[in-house]
């Protein structure tokens, strides 16, 4: 047996085969762009964006699942079963749409990915302006101010609640509704509108609408229709008017009026559909995606009804 000297046995160069690389090396910018935006689609879903606590006694408002059904005035006496809430439902705008964001990191790996990327909130994404010490149509107003041109054409699903005193004549916020609905006019396409008609609409709407629930209805709907005429792209609403004086009957009135005049001035395709709420559940809420207090979900699960994953939660009319 022939010994061999360690110069002859250790090669002094890397085979060619060692230093080829790869020509099929998959990558994530590789993958079909298909894949890439369900990737995105996917991620998204597990960042869902939560309220800051402001101060331990400063109530903070919570992102439910809000549920609608078509108003029937038939049936309004009766109760509905789950079957009938599921048909009555059918056709109308989800109510499961999220409220997430994309991780920072992911937007700045690259300039490929965040042009791929940064739509993807704006297009899935319900964005919820409640009233909350206020009407919810400030806080629409001052989160669309500070987005940017592209943001806001992005824009494709708002649930929207509004104080009907608020955009009828000699209302505080007649003009921010007008320039609300105008910076909206290029993205949203469905809009889920809660219309509060209180008895202190009366108080702006001046002599010509004063007095009843009807002329209090003719002032909102007509103003609430000035700024909806201007969103050029919007498919569909769906309208929540509360108000007790108010039958079912008249509100289907009031939105098949609403109907016609939008169609009259934007498209044959807009549809407004009375609704009203079945209940808020807030089942994402004790989800373990994206949760960060632990003694807090402890909290919630343990007072949550035992055999049901939603929780109930009153709200009250104003």
């Amino acid at each position: 047996m022939d010994i061999v000297s360690n110069d002859e046995a250790i090669p002094r160069t890397m085979p060619d085969l060692i230093l080829v690389k790869p020509e099929n090396k998959v990558t994530f910018l590789t993958l079909p762009l298909e894949i890439r935006l369900h990737i995105y689609h996917w991620l998204h879903l597990m960042c869902p964006v939560r309220h800051a606590q402001l101060a331990p006694w400063y109530p903070t408002p919570v992102h439910c699942q809000y549920i609608l059904q078509t108003v029937d005035p038939e049936a309004a006496s009766e109760s509905a079963t789950s079957k009938c809430h599921a048909e009555l439902r059918q056709g109308l705008l989800s109510p499961y749409r999220p409220l997430s964001g994309l991780p920072t990191d992911l937007l700045r790996t690259s300039r490929k990915i965040y042009r791929e990327a940064r739509l993807v909130p704006f297009e899935q994404n319900e964005f919820v302006f409640v009233n909350w010490f206020a009407s919810g149509l400030w806080a629409a107003r001052a989160f669309t101010r500070a987005l940017a041109p592209w943001q806001r054409a992005a824009l494709r699903y708002v649930r929207l609640e509004v104080l009907a005193r608020d955009v009828v004549v000699g209302g505080a916020g007649r003009e921010e509704w007008r320039a609300l609905c105008s910076e909206w006019a290029l993205g949203v396409r469905g809009l889920r509108m809660k219309m509060v008609l209180g008895a202190s609409t009366s108080v702006v709407t001046g002599p010509a609408y004063g007095g009843g629930v009807e002329r209090r209805a003719e002032a909102a709907r007509q103003w609430v229709g000035e700024g909806l005429g201007l969103m050029t792209r919007l498919e569909r609403v769906e309208m929540e008017v509360v108000a007790r004086e108010m039958s079912n009957a008249d509100k289907l009135a009031w939105c098949e009026t609403l109907q016609r005049e939008l169609r009259e001035g934007l498209s044959e395709k807009v549809m407004v559909v009375c609704t009203e709420k079945v209940q808020e559940k807030m089942e994402w809420i004790k989800s373990d995606v994206g949760w960060r207090n632990r003694e807090v979900e402890a909290g919630t699960a343990a007072n949550a009804t035992t055999g049901e994953s939603t929780v109930e939660v009153p709200t009250k009319q104003r």
